[in-house]
């Protein structure tokens, strides 16, 4: 399967700190599957190139754009119109364990079209990461009753997402911005196929430790 991995970020470098983003690369780069290309967008419009990855084709993208939701729409459509069968949503200051990516596109291989794992909070002590919560999302039981009680058992900067769910014609609601994922889960339950990957293979860095008080990107 034609895979691609995908960064979305804005004004990065004054909200991240470059150990974090450098951490993320590095989980990326020693994936057990490397059959993947790199597409970034800097959707601030400045030239932000943080992600390239030696051995992957790479394509960047500096775009203005008004939110990170319409870069998220941006960068997928264009990847997935350019062929590509599996997308690999990535957040810049989150990490992944080295078998993520195999785990996952075996998932969408076999049809699935939406496929996330259990996951890690992480907090920075000194100069190593602490995890202090698993979230097992498995305990809460079915993935469409969750759904539509609000409460987002996809996680989000983990997803694997199969080109047959982006040509269905689903798409991220620009005017939700901090629930456009949990709605678009929403709106897409009976219609596609979800699956959470029981063991824990993203570290979740949770955001009062980033160098201002921005939001994510």
């Amino acid at each position: 399967m034609k895979s691609a991995v995908i960064f979305f970020h804005s004004g990065s470098q004054s909200i991240y700190k470059k150990r974090w983003i450098d951490k993320c690369i590095d989980s990326i780069s020693d994936q057990s599957y490397q059959d993947f290309d790199v597409f970034e967008i800097d959707y601030s419009g400045d030239m932000n190139m943080l992600c390239e990855i030696t051995g992957h084709k790479y394509k960047f993208y500096n775009k203005k754009l008004s939110n990170h939701i319409e870069a998220m729409n941006f960068i997928i459509s264009k990847v997935f119109k350019l062929g590509y069968d599996v997308i690999f949503n990535t957040n810049i200051d989150d990490y992944y364990h080295s078998q993520r990516f195999e785990r996952q596109i075996k998932l969408i291989a076999g049809g699935y079209d939406i496929v996330s794992s259990n996951f890690n909070y992480i907090k920075e002590i000194g100069d190593g990461d602490l995890v202090f919560k698993k979230l097992d999302m498995h305990k809460y039981g079915s993935i469409e009753k969750n759904l539509s009680i609000n409460h987002n058992v996809i996680a989000h900067p983990c997803i694997a997402i199969s080109n047959r769910f982006w040509n269905a014609g689903f798409r991220y609601n620009e005017n939700l911005i901090g629930s456009e994922d949990l709605d678009l889960w929403k709106r897409s339950v009976g219609k596609v196929r979800f699956h959470i990957i029981p063991d824990f293979l993203l570290f979740y860095r949770i955001h009062e430790n980033q160098i201002t008080k921005n939001h994510k990107a």
